[in-house]
């Protein structure tokens, strides 16, 4: 934070100078790259904030029933990613999760933030629901760009770490991070597949703390 700072001051000192000069040109350059700044600088509070609100979200034992179809479709409308992703559900073998309901929102957000941050075509988020035996299993497959495992799997889930895996894609490198702590502290487990163009898939496995008979309903959220 304290280098956005920095880099703002600077680019306002440039602005005053070119601007004294008349150098008219020159000052649009400089507001452009001010812009950016204050961009990279509200996602750094952003990040900061998100950080915060999941270890409050960690630090309780509040447990809900969630539905997580209902529940990521009140994500996509809160975040206002409805326009900007279609989600689909192509598989059902259960509706609840017993989760903090907090951190599953913040689960969702940050994979689907993701999906559409690092894509060029358009978004497009598959999830299956699998039970198998005693645990339940989100498959979260988008159609991004993917991730050179063999290079980023140590680093992916550090936090400020960044993959530039998309020329010009803006972020933080906090989201991924988010997800495997949350997933983590809910006594679960996180895989990843992907490969560079073929989009990543996310394996989020939890216990099966409560017992439902599998739902045959299909739904597709867009």
């Amino acid at each position: 934070l304290k280098t956005v700072l920095n880099n703002t001051h600077s680019l306002g000192v440039m602005i005053r100078k070119y601007n004294g000069k008349q150098d008219f040109k020159k000052v649009d350059e400089v507001v452009d790259r001010l812009l950016q700044a204050a961009e990279s600088g509200t996602e750094t509070v952003e990040s900061f904030l998100s950080l915060s609100s999941t270890n409050v979200g960690l630090l309780s034992s509040d447990l809900s029933k969630i539905h997580v179809a209902e529940q990521i479709r009140a994500v996509l409308q809160k975040h206002q990613f409805e326009d900007r992703v279609q989600v689909n559900f192509e598989k059902m073998q259960f509706n609840h999760l017993n989760m903090n309901a907090q951190l599953f929102e913040s689960l969702i957000a940050n994979l689907v933030s993701n999906s559409i941050k690092y894509c060029d075509s358009e978004p497009l988020v598959s999830i299956q629901l699998l039970k198998l035996e005693n645990r339940k299993i989100i498959r979260y497959q988008d159609n991004g760009v993917g991730i050179d495992l063999n290079k980023h799997r140590e680093m992916m889930f550090k936090p400020f770490k960044r993959l530039l895996n998309k020329e010009g894609a803006r972020g933080s490198g906090v989201g991924l991070h988010l997800v495997q702590r949350i997933v983590k502290a809910s006594n679960g487990e996180i895989d990843v597949e992907s490969s560079v163009g073929n989009g990543t898939l996310f394996i989020l496995t939890f216990l099966d703390n409560d017992q439902e008979k599998s739902p045959i309903e299909v739904k597709s959220l867009s």
